[in-house]
């Protein structure tokens, strides 16, 4: 019986430049787990911890979907291809009390790694 095969290195996942936004920008935050539902307008997400989060998905298809290709980050042209199930870790923005995806990484954790 052969062994098999290691984890799959993944690139670290981008993040956003340092920059202050000002004082009524709302805040950049990311969050990681297991997609539960995904939508048109919206994806669900179980954290690890049991929490699942709302995330509203921008209009207009700009909330950006990537996938890790031969080691780096690639924008995937048919959002239709994310699926509930898939790990991943998304940027978002917090605006009042909804949490609004800009870009979600397929097969990414978010966070420190126990």
């Amino acid at each position: 019986m052969s062994p098999s095969p290691g984890p799959t290195t993944l690139p670290p996942v981008p993040s956003a430049p340092d920059q202050s936004l000002g004082p009524n920008q709302p805040p950049i935050v990311w969050v990681g787990g297991e997609l539960t539902e995904v939508r048109a307008d919206r994806l669900e997400l179980r954290e690890a911890i049991g929490s699942v989060l709302t995330l509203r998905r921008l209009g207009g298809g700009a909330t950006s979907f990537y996938r890790a290709t031969a080691g780096s980050w690639e924008q995937i042209d048919r959002a239709s291809d994310v699926e509930a199930g898939m790990k991943a870790c998304v940027e978002t923005l917090i605006d009042g009390q909804n949490l609004l995806a800009l870009r979600v990484f397929l097969g990414a954790d978010c966070g420190p790694v126990a």
